[in-house]
Order: structure tokens, then C-alpha cells, then sequence
């Protein structure tokens, strides 16, 4: 396609799988622009004048590194996660919608769906992500808009053994950006090496 043909995507986050979503989508020939976490909702939609984003690729757990037991730092740090998430959404749903078609993934580590011991805030902003997506999934259906989240592995022992690489967690964002994905939302699709089973 052209460059005046190629469709725009978003990807926020700050991490080695939001790069790798960026590079991946660009190499499919998407526009493709990338922002930091904490971007405010107002220059997100500034960004977008002119050219509303088919897609929204939201990673914002990445950088989730605090300590797992329920510390202000822990709440803090959920609690800016999860604002972020739901008000960039919120602000960049309004403008695709309007277009009635188009594409919002958020990606989450798979321990949001089992749980994790160790690294309870990133798995507790990931379990509220996923479930975000399901709503935002069902709010935006009747606009074409489809919502889809992909879960990262982050076990070694996983049943495969091995984590899986940030370029196949990019593979399946490009996957549910695609054509071929218009008839999926509200799903979770776990790149995980056999991580969470069902």
C-alpha cells in the first residue's frame, strides 16, 4: 500500500514487546506511532488529527516492576497502570469509533489469568486489563470496533519450555490487527508456551 493508503496504529508502552509490536505492524505496513505510558489522553488525540488510528495497541504492564506484597508502591503503582489504561482507551475509542471499524489489543502477561506468587501487581494489572478489554469489547461491537487482548508467557517451566519471544507476542498483536481477525473480539489469545491451558 502507499503511504497515503497505510492505515494508522498506536502502540503504548515502554517496554521490549511494545517495540516489537511497533516494528512488527510497521513492517506490515501500518503508520505507526509509538508513546509512552503515562501520555496523557489530550495528546493522544492531538497525535491523532487528521488521521485516526485503526488500531490501538495498548502494553502498559511491561514496566510493572514493584515489590509483590500490598505496599503503597504496590497500589500506586496498579492504580497508574489501570487510570492510564482506561483513560487512554476511553479517549481514543471515542475518535475510532466514529469511523466504525477498527482494532484496540491490550497486552498482558499470562500470570493476569493463573496468578503469580511473585509478581502479584503486574498479574493483578493484567487480570483488570483483560477484563477492561472484555467490556470495552462489548461497549464498542456495535461500531465494528473489535477489542482483543494477547497474554505474554512469563515462565520458563511453561509446559514448551521456554518464554515465548517478544517477536511471536508481536506476531499475534499484527494477527488480530489483520484482515483475517474481523470476526474476532473479546478473546484473550495466549502466547504463553502453554502457560494457562483451556
Amino acid at each position: 500500500m502507499s503511504s497515503a493508503e497505510r492505515e494508522r496504529a498506536f502502540v503504548i508502552g515502554s517496554g521490549d514487546i511494545s517495540a516489537a509490536c511497533a516494528a512488527k505492524l510497521a513492517t506490515d505496513g501500518f503508520d505507526t506511532m509509538t508513546f509512552a505510558p503515562d501520555t496523557c489522553p489530550e495528546a493522544l488525540v492531538e497525535a491523532a488529527e487528521g488521521a485516526v488510528p485503526f488500531g490501538v495497541v495498548l502494553a502498559l504492564d511491561e514496566h510493572l516492576a514493584v515489590p509483590g506484597d500490598w505496599t503503597t508502591e504496590w497500589r500506586g503503582a496498579v492504580a497508574e497502570v489501570l487510570r492510564n489504561a482506561y483513560a487512554q482507551t476511553r479517549a481514543l475509542a471515542r475518535l475510532i469509533m466514529r469511523e466504525r471499524r477498527g482494532r484496540i489489543i491490550y497486552v498482558v502477561a499470562a500470570d493476569g489469568l493463573t496468578g503469580s506468587g511473585t509478581e502479584s501487581a503486574r498479574a493483578v494489572a493484567s487480570a483488570s486489563l483483560a477484563g477492561m478489554a472484555l467490556s470495552v469489547a462489548r461497549e464498542l461491537a456495535p461500531r465494528s470496533v473489535n477489542v482483543n487482548t494477547v497474554a505474554y508467557g512469563t515462565a520458563e517451566d511453561a509446559p514448551l519450555g521456554r518464554l515465548p519471544s517478544t517477536d511471536e507476542v508481536a506476531a499475534a498483536v499484527a494477527y488480530l490487527m489483520s484482515e483475517g481477525a474481523a470476526a474476532v473480539s473479546g478473546q484473550v489469545l495466549s502466547v504463553d508456551s502453554g502457560m494457562v491451558m483451556r
